[in-house]
């Protein structure tokens, strides 16, 4: 039976930045080949997909992701759980596997927030 093959700390860190587009030897073209790269960009905060996209893909503007979310619509916004939001390629919009019971609660909680926040209002009024 061969010996279990064992890498050092340095030797998986390589590899990750690499899988994960962050050594400058693996960078993506442009963002949406950076969000397919990793199945898709995900932050707790909307600026964090910049910064995400920006490690990923060389010499990236602002205007890049933003154009393909919002004129080419190559790449998807999606919040779910925790308010956690996740940019995906548009291809990936039909795939089972991005949890639409999640989405269905996000959503429902949202729904219900313009009214909370008037009755709070009122009531600080009184």
């Amino acid at each position: 039976m061969p010996a279990t093959r064992r890498f050092t700390v340095d030797e998986r860190r390589a590899r990750l930045a690499g899988r994960h587009g962050l050594a400058t030897t693996h960078r993506a073209a442009d963002v949406v080949e950076a969000a397919r790269r990793m199945v898709c960009l995900h932050g707790t905060d909307p600026a964090t997909i910049f910064l995400s996209a920006q490690a990923r893909v060389t010499r990236m503007t602002v205007g890049d992701l933003e154009c393909a979310l919002y004129r080419d619509r190559s790449l998807v916004k999606h919040l779910a759980m925790r308010r956690t939001l996740f940019v995906f390629p548009r291809e990936r919009l039909a795939t089972r596997s991005l949890a639409p019971a999640c989405s269905a609660t996000v959503r429902a909680g949202w729904r219900r927030y313009p009214a909370r926040s008037s009755w709070r209002c009122r009531m600080a009024a009184r």
